[in-house]
């Protein structure tokens, strides 16, 4: 029993630490501002994760967790370097920065990038002409809320990037509409009026804010 105990001790603490090595590198990626490049090739991740070729052989899976990690520990500067010449990391966006310096955990750098892609799959997106993307919510259907923005809006304000979504949603949608009243949709085109009206309104508000009869916080709101 003694011998079984040990053994599996010795196991689950060369993968705990392997886990804890792994949470480290991807601290110190996010707080050089970068983070695991995104990509379809499952290999491309696998590359720069911790794996113990000996962690069922009792002692020597601790010996080579342990002499992994303090290894990592001296040649830091070097492993980020090989993982940019690999193209393995990429800089991080304007939002996934604010994000992670708002909390720069083990953890939030560990999970950043699942929260970002779960937040993007959440919200709704208007992509421009020159390829760049904003990620929007309706909070409460009183709020829009920007969630991201990329490519050529990455880097104006966020009231910028909200004037810009109200701008094109409305145009895009004047296109919508005579496609839904050539097919005879009548469903689609009052779903899309009602969203229609809500930007026109948020327009309307942030003309106002420009004119200076409108505080901030309401233009924040954009309240119906």
């Amino acid at each position: 029993m003694i011998i079984l105990v040990t053994y599996l001790g010795t196991v689950v603490f060369s993968f705990a630490l392997e886990k804890y090595h792994e949470m480290v590198m991807m601290k110190d990626i996010s707080d050089a501002g970068y983070k695991l490049k995104e990509s379809d090739n499952t290999g491309t991740h696998s590359a720069i994760k911790v794996q113990d070729d000996h962690i069922l052989i009792p002692f020597v899976n601790m010996y080579e967790a342990i002499s992994n990690y303090i290894s990592y520990q001296n040649n830091l500067f070097t492993f980020l370097s090989e993982a940019s010449m690999l193209d393995l990391v990429e800089e991080m966006s304007k939002k996934e920065k604010e994000v992670y310096n708002q909390n720069p955990t083990l953890l939030n750098a560990y999970f950043l990038q699942k929260k970002m892609a779960f937040n993007r799959a959440r919200s709704h997106s208007l992509t421009l002409d020159d390829g760049s993307t904003i990620y929007y919510l309706f909070d409460n259907e009183e709020i829009i809320k920007i969630v991201e923005a990329t490519g050529s809006l990455e880097n104006k304000s966020e009231q910028e990037q909200t004037e810009i979504l109200v701008n094109e949603y409305i145009k895009s949608t004047d296109e919508l509409a005579e496609k839904y009243e050539s097919m005879h949709s009548d469903k689609r085109l009052e779903e899309l009026q009602i969203q229609r009206e809500y930007f026109k309104l948020a327009k309307r508000y942030l003309e106002m804010y420009r004119d200076g009869k409108l505080d901030e916080e309401k233009v924040r709101k954009l309240n119906k």
